[in-house]
């Protein structure tokens, strides 16, 4: 209890209370109380850094000792956790196990846990399925604020984000930011922090946004923090101030660690574009890095964006990734795109999908349906792939 009143407002003394906690008991053999310890822990870590190393090892336990509920509930946080790192297949599969778990013990997750399998679908960009989630949800839990206020903040929004169209995901941001701040749960989802900046970016009231969700602590999550201090750089750079915001915007760059990279880059692009509008900052940099790593995972209208926005700054857009040529006459004509003929000259150098996957940064199921496309466009089957691609020229 003394650790999650304390986690509202200080981690330090949170993760203090909980490690005590975890010590008595081990001292004392209790190995439920161990796991609800190891549990709080894990949470503390998504807070910080969206680690979710502490809550699989406590999902092992849990499954161990037959704690079937709280494995549900270690599912559900794993699964929110994978799609803050923008991992959606791995996202998925944690919550489809906790949509099974909840549905077969009737347990009270079931709806936050269908939540999480539309925003994966989201990041996935399969609108149909993330609807058909949000329906279900919100069908079960009609008056849940936190349900309401993720359904439009994390999945529609993010469906927006990744279709490039900020307007729209400002406006259901500020939808969910509505109903999540007057909810007596005050959890801190990521879209706290880029509804203001967004706003900020947008010329609307980011002013009075950030000041709600600061009031209302949303800045315990460090990754909401750091994108409320990408907001105050736009603000000040719309102000004249360019010290002042060179001075915010590093401050909030330097918070976000490796795990939340897409928001860190989709604040790059965000902080960017107002940066070339206002005059300070090195946006062309941020811009190029941030090209490369949405067109990496196949975010391809987000990295359009970015090159769009180079071209406007006067610099030199590079259309391949270093070491690839232009795409062939033939395979533009078959409609194969650029991130296709990427994985034909993989597939052509004899590796597998996950060799691949791993070559690209992409998941495993991403690379499998850009490979089923490239074979249905090209006609090919995958044993004829090398020969097709020596026939290219390589």
């Amino acid at each position: 209890m003394i650790g999650r009143v304390a986690r509202q407002r200080d981690l330090e003394a949170a993760e203090g209370a909980f490690a005590r906690a975890a010590d008595l008991a081990s001292a004392h053999g209790l190995r439920l109380w161990r796991l609800r310890a190891l549990h709080e822990l894990g949470t503390i870590d998504q807070l910080r850094t969206e680690s979710v190393d502490r809550l699989l090892e406590a999902r092992e336990l849990a499954v161990a000792q037959g704690a079937l509920a709280l494995t549900a509930t270690l599912d559900l946080q794993i699964a929110a956790g994978l799609n803050k790192q923008f991992r959606a297949d791995e996202a998925l599969e944690a919550a489809r196990r906790s949509v099974d778990a909840a549905r077969r013990f009737r347990l009270a997750v079931l709806p936050m846990a269908l939540i999480f399998q539309a925003t994966a679908h989201a990041i996935r960009g399969e609108h149909g399925p993330m609807e058909a989630m949000i329906a279900e949800a919100v069908a079960l839990a009609p008056e849940d604020q936190d349900v309401l206020g993720c359904a439009w903040g994390h999945c529609r929004a993010t469906f927006s984000l990744l279709a490039e169209d900020p307007g729209e995901a400002h406006a259901q941001m500020a939808t969910g930011a509505a109903l999540i701040l007057s909810s007596p749960a005050t959890i801190a989802p990521p879209f706290l922090g880029l509804w203001p900046l967004l706003g900020a970016a947008l010329d609307r009231d980011a002013g009075d946004a950030t000041a709600r969700v600061r009031a209302a602590h949303g800045t315990r999550h460090l990754v909401v923090a750091a994108l409320l201090g990408y907001a105050d750089a736009v603000r000040a750079g719309r102000r004249g101030e360019r010290a002042a915001a060179g001075a915010a915007f590093a401050a909030a760059d330097a918070q976000m660690g490796p795990l939340v990279a897409w928001y860190r880059q989709y604040a790059r692009r965000i902080t960017a574009e107002a940066a070339l509008a206002d005059g300070w900052g090195d946006p062309v940099a941020w811009l190029r890095e941030a090209a490369a790593y949405f067109a990496a995972r196949g975010d391809e209208r987000v990295a359009a964006a970015c090159r769009g926005l180079l071209r406007r700054a006067g610099s030199p857009v590079p259309r391949r990734r270093p070491g690839q040529g232009e795409l062939p006459g033939p395979l533009r004509a078959l409609g194969v795109t650029e991130r296709e003929a990427d994985v034909l000259r993989l597939l052509a150098a004899g590796l597998s999908n996950r060799e691949i996957a791993e070559r690209m940064f992409l998941s495993p199921r991403t690379v499998e349906k850009h490979v089923a496309s490239l074979l249905a466009k090209t006609g090919l089957r995958r044993a004829q792939v090398a020969g097709y691609s020596a026939a290219l020229g390589g």
